[in-house]
């Protein structure tokens, strides 16, 4: 014997699978929107809060550090993908001015994270024109970019930030910087 469906129960059937498709197409555009505010806030840059300050502070530095350079040195740690780097390029281009400003006392040396072309050519595109050393200093607990160092005579850091320095940190390096 075969059995008929009524029309009705073909109506239901049918009724509840658009409706579960409707839900389903829903939850998909649900899914694609919060993944895509996901990427969109990724990529923005959070308000800098202070870097974290002096560390790394009585670290002496080995090879290939030049022990007993008559000057004192602002270190930086740089990457040509780090956005925090890019955004601190105008910081560097201040650094680099007072430091040639100084008579001799003070200079400033970029340390790369990536090989030095790579990272004199990121830095010579922002218009930064400054020393990379071709090896990161032994000793230098380079792990994250940027750091800033600031370097006695002798390789030993007196003062240090791990971070985008804000902006009253970045009025104290330079005021350091006479």
């Amino acid at each position: 014997m075969t059995t008929h469906r009524s029309a009705t129960v073909v109506v239901k059937e049918r009724s509840l699978l658009d409706w579960m498709a409707k839900v389903a197409f829903i939850a998909a555009c649900v899914t694609l929107a919060g993944i895509a505010l996901l990427q969109y806030h990724r990529g923005r840059m959070p308000d800098v809060p202070d870097a974290q300050e002096n560390v790394f502070v009585g670290l002496k530095l080995g090879t290939p550090w030049p022990q007993g350079r008559p000057t004192r040195t602002v270190l930086v740690y740089v990457s040509s993908g780090c956005r925090y780097c890019e955004a601190s390029i105008p910081f560097y281009s201040r650094l680099i001015e007072r430091a040639s400003r100084s008579d001799g006392r003070w200079t400033v040396a970029f340390v790369a994270r990536d090989p030095v072309d790579t990272t004199t050519n990121f830095l010579a595109a922002k218009g930064v024109t400054g020393t990379v050393l071709p090896a990161v200093p032994a000793g230098l607990p380079a792990r994250a970019t940027p750091l800033l160092a600031i370097i006695d005579s002798a390789g030993v850091m007196e003062s240090s930030w791990v971070g985008q320095l804000s902006s009253r940190q970045e009025s104290k390096v330079l005021a350091a910087i006479q």
